[in-house]
């Protein structure tokens, strides 16, 4: 699936596109060929090697790299592709179109009570974006059909987004949404 605008480009992949990392290394072939058929070039992709931490890394280099120990990526460089990989993760896009400001996150629950997405919208802040001129699009993750958490788990994150419209309690069993 593709959506685009003037100003970016988002792609998702489907598991018939196969596996884009494998042992925290990107699938060339695999990435190459998706890319490819989204008219993104690989060329300019920059990866990175996820963590499930909240660091988040400015790219402004056109050359493509694995970036290690991150999981956020921000650039306000035009022709600059990032990339995200999830499976369970929610994959965060942040957009500005008033700043040209783009950014991805790999929110894991570890990362999701670290503050990734805090600390993408902090950078995007600092780089000169404006709460009121952020976009955001949340890609799909596990949900609260499947994800039973353990239930200091769940007081974290009701202690972090002080919320219970993000659990689903079935039996003796906590479900949290992570999206």
């Amino acid at each position: 699936m593709i959506q685009e605008n003037p100003y970016i480009i988002s792609a998702i992949s489907h598991r018939s596109d196969g596996s884009m990392m494998k042992n925290k290394a990107i699938q060339e072939l695999n990435a190459r060929a998706f890319l490819h058929a989204q008219d993104i070039p690989y060329e300019t992709t920059h990866f990175m090697r996820q963590v499930h931490g909240n660091k988040i890394a400015y790219v402004d280099d056109y050359t493509p790299q694995m970036i290690d120990s991150v999981d956020g990526l921000i650039t306000d460089k035009t022709g600059i592709f990032l990339s995200v990989v999830t499976a369970d993760c929610v994959p965060i896009t942040l957009y500005d179109q008033t700043s040209n400001i783009v950014g991805v996150a790999h929110a894991g629950y570890r990362g999701m009570l670290s503050g990734v997405v805090n600390n993408l919208v902090s950078v995007a802040r600092d780089l000169g974006s404006e709460n009121h001129t952020m976009q955001f699009i949340i890609g799909a993750s596990i949900g609260s059909c499947c994800y039973d958490i353990p239930e200091d788990r769940a007081d974290a994150f009701f202690n972090t987004f002080k919320s219970e419209d993000i659990f689903r309690y079935h039996g003796d069993k906590i479900f949290l949404n992570l999206s």
